[in-house]
């Protein structure tokens, strides 16, 4: 056997590709990405979906809810949590694999918002999940509170935001510490703690619970790639004063008008992101400051402090939020003389930003002239994206005047959907009208929309790959909104072989704003942890190692690839070579899951993986001819301490929480003595974040404990499943390892 038929099969054993269809239109890898998820969620509490934009995986989470409900014969329905724009989309797609109304429940992001409930569930799906990666947010500690030790499967293309804990966060709402040491044989924070201290590999962790695939193994499916170019063009003076010196002149501002614990920096960067905007977007927010100074120093005359009902009478009720609804309590209680002449000179900056605004917002800008010199160029379909209605209304009536009588143009945002010739109507009908093939529709050309402009209320979750030209009207705040964005038509299966992103930026832009600075250093936050964005480019950090999903990625596009099934025996081989290596698939085998896992060891001790992958495709490529061997002693002993590791940390006693501890004392006094034996072992075990919460807040904490799943003790058996040393000394005269070797044996279960 040569090392190139190694690497292949081992390959094909660690990917998350191959399975058996199954009696349904959904593709080969999303069925096998749907079994493996309700395993996991059903066996670790949580599963994350984390695949790559347009990978389907509304789909494929929706087939794993099926799974978890149909094994558990459960009577409770599954219960979506998505944002409200494409939850239309999520229903459509329940009914069309036929499950019945009654056995799913739709519930927005902004449900959990406002406090709304969970109702009981077999199965929880949250679509966008990077949106509950903060655990004080109200969402967050809604979806807590409901969850309970219901299955968990969590979907997002972008994890990873600012930091690795961002995952943490993610996984934390339903795996236990229990769950986590039976993976890897520490608990969760701590797992995450000696990641990021180097110490600890955060792939054995997530090749369990999670997938994370950036293409499909099927070639009709690969996603276009996405080229990103500035769109220059010559700005109107004003607008070139302003995007030279508006850092300079917000620097200038004395913010005198307000307390000294007022978040000043926010309303900086507000400003920053309306002026991205455009002009009248701009031009309104400082209105509003404008005459909030003006007032005060009026009323200040009159001895009185612009307050609550003072706020209202000078702006209404319903323009609070235009100026910062906490700007009314704001105020400095008391300012000297000193401190007023402040506030006057915070009034003259605010007057000249005003009047530079007014006037730009009198004539056509720039940017706007650039994209009207893009749509003459080419008479293609055009996505326009801004972050601000009152930009995306103001884009729309300029394109229309250009265009003229015979323009296509529609416009969508949070509360409008309106297109020449149409005028107000449904958005469904404008996105089937602009992408027809992506929506399986056929409509005549003349009948076709041929400029899209939006707000980000389509960001997510919308197919638009008809078109293969996107302008970014502005810079979203994190690098997720511009993946989110550039997924709407950078997706598989789309006619384009690149698609076209333009960012319009006058000649004079030098980044002066400190925008692109802080989305490169999210981008490079994010590459760190593992997750890079696929389509904003790449600007890898420099450093030596980077855990997790980063791995899990390398190795599904290593498999893709490479990856073939040759039915090898599980015995272990050895080549001559430069370096002391060894390569292992090693199959982790816990109660009916098992996940199959590539271990890399350099002279002799476990090594990062993520690096090593790097030289498979040159092995990969290699005629070497292997020789049939036992295994070194030092890796039997390896194998031997890790199943004995991962059983000793679930058998050892559980780090419990000091409210675990109060509600069981609670419950004793309150249950029958019979019951004592079995509520104990289902209270004093580590919980999940939502189920200890689900306890800790439960009116009748007795059947909330009744409620709880016990986990028994379970034995974790670890199978060498095949690997392959080098070494500049390799003994050749060593016989082939034999059958009866109890690490040779086949796996008795296969793969999920």
């Amino acid at each position: 056997m040569e090392m190139k038929q190694w690497f292949q099969h081992a390959l094909h054993l660690v990917g998350h590709a191959g399975g058996q269809r199954q009696e349904s239109d959904l593709r080969e890898f999303q069925l096998v990405a749907a079994r493996r998820i309700a395993m996991m969620a059903q066996t670790y509490g949580v599963a994350l979906e984390a695949d790559a934009t347009g990978l389907g995986k509304t789909r494929t989470c929706a087939m794993a809810a099926i799974l978890v409900r149909n094994q558990a014969r459960s009577k409770h329905p599954i219960v979506l949590v998505v944002p409200h724009r494409v939850a239309g989309m999520w229903r459509a797609t329940l009914e069309h694999l036929n499950v019945q109304k009654e056995n799913f429940r739709v519930m927005s992001h902004t449900d959990l918002s406002r406090g709304k409930p969970l109702p009981k569930a077999c199965v929880v799906v949250v679509d966008e999940a990077h949106r509950f990666k903060n655990p004080e947010a109200i969402r967050t500690k809604t979806l807590v509170r409901g969850l309970g030790d219901t299955p968990l499967v969590l979907a997002t293309a972008t994890p990873v935001i600012n930091s690795i804990w961002d995952l943490y966060h993610l996984l934390e709402i339903g795996m236990s510490d229990t769950a986590c040491v039976r993976v890897c044989g520490r608990g969760l924070r701590r797992a995450f703690e000696e990641a990021e201290a180097g110490a600890f590999d955060l792939t054995q962790l997530l090749q369990a619970v999670s997938v994370r695939r950036v293409t499909p193994d099927d070639p009709t499916l690969r996603r276009p790639k996405a080229r990103i170019e500035i769109l220059r063009y010559d700005p109107d003076p004003d607008e070139n004063w302003l995007w030279q010196n508006l850092g300079r002149e917000l620097d200038r501002l004395n913010f005198a008008i307000f307390r000294n614990d007022w978040p000043k920096g926010l309303m900086v960067e507000h400003i920053r992101r309306l002026w991205e905007g455009g002009a009248e977007c701009l031009l309104n927010f400082v209105e509003y400051i404008l005459t909030f100074h003006e007032r005060w120093i009026e009323l200040r005359a009159q001895g009185r402090e612009l307050g609550r009902h003072e706020f209202e009478a000078c702006f209404g009720p319903t323009h609070q939020q235009n100026a910062f609804a906490f700007m009314f309590e704001a105020a400095q209680p008391q300012i000297g003389d000193s401190d007023l002449s402040l506030v006057k000179e915070d009034l003259e900056v605010w007057k000249d930003l005003h009047a530079r605004l007014n006037r730009l917002s009198q004539a056509r800008t720039g940017l706007e002239a650039a994209l009207c010199g893009l749509l003459s160029s080419r008479p293609e379909p055009l996505l326009i994206f801004t972050s601000f209605q009152k930009a995306a209304e103001r884009l729309y009536q300029c394109i229309c005047e250009f265009l003229g009588g015979q323009a296509r143009v529609a416009l969508i945002t949070g509360t409008t959907a309106v297109a020449t010739g149409l005028g107000r109507t449904n958005p469904g009908e404008l996105l089937e009208r602009f992408a027809p093939r992506a929506h399986g529709r056929e409509i005549e050309p003349h009948q076709q929309i041929q400029v899209l402009v939006c707000t980000d209320c389509l960001s997510e979750g919308v197919n638009l790959q008809d078109c293969g030209r996107m302008v970014l009207g502005d810079l979203p705040y994190t690098p997720q909104g511009i993946e989110q964005r550039i997924g709407r038509i950078c997706r598989p299966g789309s006619m384009f072989g690149e698609v076209e992103v333009w960012l319009p930026r006058p000649h004079s832009w030098n980044d002066s704003l400190g925008l692109r600075t802080r989305l490169n250093t999210k981008i490079d936050a994010a590459e760190t942890a593992g997750t890079p964005f696929q389509t904003v480019g790449t600007r890898r950090a420099k450093q030596t190692e980077l855990p997790a999903l980063a791995a899990m990625t390398r190795l599904d596009e290593l498999a893709a690839r490479f990856g073939r099934e040759l039915n090898l025996e599980n015995q272990h081989w050895e080549v001559d070579g430069p370096e002391d290596e060894l390569w292992a698939v090693v199959e982790y085998m816990d109660g009916e899951l098992s996940w199959r896992r590539l271990v890399y060891f350099r002279d002799g001790k476990e090594a990062t993986l993520v690096n090593a992958l790097e030289k498979v495709p040159r092995l990969v490529e290699s005629a070497q001819t292997l020789i049939p061997a036992e295994p070194p002693e030092w890796f039997e002993r390896w194998l031997e301490r890790e199943e004995d590791r991962l059983n000793g940390a679930v058998l050892a006693p559980a780090n419990l929480d000091a409210r675990q501890t109060e509600i069981w004392r609670l419950i004793r006094n309150m249950c029958d003595a019979e019951e004592v034996a079995d509520l104990r072992q289902r209270v004093l075990q580590p919980l999940s974040r939502a189920e200890l919460e689900g306890l800790v807040g439960a009116k009748d904490p007795v059947a909330a404990a009744r409620g709880l799943k016990a986990r028994p003790a379970r034995r974790i058996r670890l199978v060498h499943a095949g690997s392959v040393a080098s070494n500049p000394q390799t003994k050749t005269s060593k016989p082939a390892i034999q059958a009866s070797s109890p690490t040779s044996k086949a796996c008795a279960t296969p793969h999920l």
